[in-house]
């Protein structure tokens, strides 16, 4: 069972408290996870390294100063005669009475209900003040309240990457980027990110810190991925999934993944069994790639059993050859190759070199890994995304959500068209903002929202 009865929970007297009494109501609303629920939402949103909030260290998103913007003080509040939160926090929390709201006291102590009744019973949850987290349902609003009497408001950066790069950290844990890293016009410690090297140990330096990923490297020529990006598109599939699961987040290492051109980063598996432990199958048409993406996944702790790497020996096929008749995945992602031939490719690097500056060098070519499979195809990514529809028809009871990037918006039309075609039973585009930047993926299911209840419950 996803929660326990209220009377189980340790601190039960907290809500029976005779100066503090809460509404029959309400009391229905505060619902103690179990355990293992509980210990799943700390993993994926709170910390996968420490226990409790007295320990949170570097790598968690809690740590970081930059994710608090200020703080006040909660316990006269709490003992005088005035009901309501301070004023301070209900601005920063401007939520709906009905969004869900998390308490997390530690890994295995976490309670669910919602805003309107926290609000209401705010002093009963406080007498579990040693470090408790208050979060929201894809909210990144979150507030701590100290034992000291005081709390602290700041956004929580699910995407790690958020607020930019801690160079300083970065280079720290990883002296390799050091000679790359410079001022940049603004001031600012950066990298020239026309430099594949420069962005290789970027990245490897990223994946060290943040994702504890110490062998990581890729050959030249090949695509070396912005990873900020590519977890984002990781988190809004948790999101998909949780949705499909009335709301609740279900058990990562019950989770498997279809990454399709996982390419020789194997970037979306790394990034998926760090986040979330998620399993993954990873496939490529380029043996190189499943070779170099193989070598990743057994030179880092955790990867090998939880990352399966599968040549795809038909590059006219997407899951044929791939899943096997008794295999089941909750999720496909892909990252479809954007162009339509290596003309447009080349155009499209000149394109952002121009972007950077740097209109004049001599080494283009080689700046913008990319083998062919990972940059174009015939017919460009609407001819790609259309075929993976078509043979995703023979797939239907093994998926429970097909998914891909679109870069271009003006394909998503044609795409919706062709999923009700082949009867797809849902259908959802999802957009994702990394800074400036918007991109956004499509997710098809042929299973009715109770099928999908059904997969889920007996997973």
């Amino acid at each position: 069972m996803p929660y326990i009865p209220l009377e189980q929970h340790k601190k039960a007297w907290v809500f029976r408290h005779q100066s503090l009494p809460i509404s029959a109501d309400d009391a229905l609303q505060i619902k103690p996870m179990s355990s293992t629920r509980a210990i799943t939402l700390w993993n994926g949103f709170i910390s996968n390294q420490v226990d409790h909030p007295d320990f949170f260290k570097k790598g968690d998103w809690a740590f970081d100063q930059n994710t608090w913007q200020d703080q006040g003080k909660w316990e006269a509040t709490w003992d005088s005669e005035e009901p309501d939160l301070p004023a301070q926090i209900l601005e920063h929390l401007d939520w709906a009475n009905n969004t869900t709201i998390y308490y997390c006291n530690d890994r295995q102590h976490v309670i669910e209900t919602n805003w309107g009744v926290f609000k209401r019973c705010w002093k009963n949850f406080l007498f579990m003040d040693d470090g408790p987290l208050l979060i929201g349902k894809k909210r990144d609003q979150v507030v701590q309240f100290l034992s000291n009497g005081t709390y602290r408001i700041g956004h929580n950066p699910r995407n790690r990457h958020n607020n930019g790069y801690d160079f300083t950290a970065l280079c720290q844990c990883s002296p390799p980027l050091s000679p790359f890293v410079m001022r940049n016009k603004y001031g600012n410690l950066s990298i020239d990110f026309s430099d594949p090297l420069a962005v290789k140990a970027l990245n490897q330096a990223l994946l060290k810190l943040e994702y504890k990923i110490e062998h990581w490297d890729i050959p030249d020529g090949y695509l070396c991925p912005p990873i900020p990006g590519r977890v984002d598109y990781i988190h809004y599939l948790a999101d998909l999934l949780t949705a499909s699961n009335d709301g609740k987040i279900f058990p990562g290492k019950k989770v498997t993944v279809l990454d399709i051109g996982t390419g020789a980063s194997c970037i979306y598996p790394i990034l998926g069994q760090r986040c979330y432990q998620w399993r993954f199958i990873a496939s490529d048409i380029d043996p190189v790639s499943v070779k170099v993406a193989s070598q990743i996944t057994e030179t880092n702790h955790g990867l090998k059993s939880a990352i399966n790497c599968r040549l795809q020996d038909d590059p006219t096929q997407m899951f044929t050859g791939i899943l096997k008749a008794n295999e089941y995945v909750e999720l496909t992602m892909c990252n479809p190759p954007f162009h339509q031939s290596l003309a447009e490719a080349s155009k499209g690097s000149a394109r952002k070199w121009n972007n950077l500056g740097k209109q004049d060098s001599p080494n283009k070519a080689l700046n913008f890994g990319g083998q062919k499979a990972e940059l174009w195809c015939p017919g460009g990514e609407l001819s790609f995304i259309k075929n993976m529809i078509k043979q995703s028809v023979e797939f239907k009871h093994q998926v429970l959500w097909f998914s891909s990037l679109v870069s271009k918006n003006d394909n998503l039309n044609p795409l919706k068209k062709a999923l009700k075609q082949i009867n797809a039973d849902q259908i959802k585009v999802v957009e994702m903002r990394q800074g400036q930047k918007v991109s956004r993926f499509i997710a098809w299911s042929f299973l009715s929202k109770e099928q999908h209840k059904f997969w889920l419950t007996n997973k």
